[in-house]
């Protein structure tokens, strides 16, 4: 493969920001169409479990070989996340059981 067609598969990423608070490059460069949408999407994700519910990348265009995204944060809510505080659970409810387990087996060890 020559590097002209390696470097026609590769493509620039340009995010329009509304709020200049976030720090997200606004030009970035991918191997590919595929990871670039990934990254979008991976972002996205990221901020709404920090709690802007209403982000997205709005109108992603493909221009010959650039993406343009639009960037909407909205506002910060406050959440929980629920899979934190089941994971606590877990980890005490283990705890519980491997401390009865041993108490039990030193208890029998007594008797």
């Amino acid at each position: 493969m020559s590097m002209s067609c390696a470097y026609a598969q590769s493509i620039h990423l340009l995010i329009n920001k509304e709020d200049s608070t976030f720090k997200l490059k606004s030009k970035q460069f991918f191997k590919n169409e595929k990871e670039a949408k990934q990254f979008l999407k991976i972002t996205q994700n990221s901020l709404i479990r920090k709690g802007y519910l209403e982000a997205s990348f709005d109108s992603v265009t493909k221009r010959n070989d650039t993406l343009f995204a639009f960037f909407h944060s909205g506002k910060k809510h406050d959440i929980k996340i629920p899979t934190t505080e089941i994971s606590k659970k877990k980890s005490y409810l283990r705890y519980s059981i491997l401390l009865s387990s041993f108490m039990r087996i030193n208890l029998d060890g007594y008797l």
